[in-house]
């Protein structure tokens, strides 16, 4: 994956090869990669496979329901490998959103907010994914109902391997926060856990080798954590 960060204003220097999405004018929305003099050029993101929400169709208006745009751009990384990002805005979606092996779903920290409106289809999922993170995001539910089943969690990942959650903030959950069931060589770390109507970080189903460390779980429906 290229190294991608976004914000108002892109850094006056950078290093060759990464990348910087400008959220602000005079290049609102602009994708810029750092040649090899050291300065950046606008790019089309879709060369270097960095796949960002709001040209499948996203709104990130927090009203509209951004279920296929986010599952278009989803299908896509995971035909092609990349990134899945999530510029800030707040993405509802009304269904479960999966994603695929060699796939960084990636936002811009706390600004890139999605929520699920069917508390018991909310997960972003990872089945049998390989290869594949989920960084600086915030998901956030208002579910207040305890629910039980694996796709009511924010973050599910099953039968997953070699995967990480890292730096990502949950608030809220009809169930679990974070969710690793048969997965393997896993890393769960910095992450952020609040008002889930479960477990804040559950590890379950023969799942191994798996790190949690530097979490932070508060005011949990059940365990902060539990394996």
């Amino acid at each position: 994956w290229i190294q991608l960060a976004s914000g108002a204003a892109r850094p006056t220097t950078c290093t060759s090869g990464t990348a910087f999405f400008e959220t602000s004018a005079p290049l609102a929305k602009a994708f810029l990669v750092c040649d090899s003099s050291g300065k950046w050029t606008q790019q089309d993101p879709d060369q270097y496979n960095v796949f960002i929400v709001q040209n499948f169709g996203a709104k990130g208006d927090g009203a509209a329901d951004d279920l296929t745009a986010l599952r278009n751009a989803a299908d896509t990384a995971s035909h092609a490998g990349g990134i899945v990002f999530f510029p800030p805005g707040t993405y509802r979606h009304s269904g479960m959103v999966d994603f695929g092996s060699n796939t960084l779903v990636q936002g811009a920290g706390d600004s890139s907010i999605v929520t699920g409106s069917n508390h018991n289809n909310s997960a972003l999922r990872f089945v049998n994914s390989r290869n594949s993170g989920i960084q600086q995001i915030r998901t956030v539910s208002h579910a207040t109902t305890r629910l039980t089943t694996d796709t009511s969690a924010a973050i599910l990942f099953f039968g997953a391997s070699s995967c990480f959650a890292r730096n990502v903030a949950v608030e809220g959950s009809a169930s679990v926060g974070i969710m690793v069931e048969g997965s393997a060589q896993m890393v769960i770390y910095s992450n952020r856990v609040r008002n889930t109507e479960a477990d804040g970080i559950h590890v379950v189903g023969g799942s191994h080798d798996v790190q949690i460390i530097n979490n932070r779980a508060y005011n949990t429906g059940d365990d902060s954590f539990s394996a």
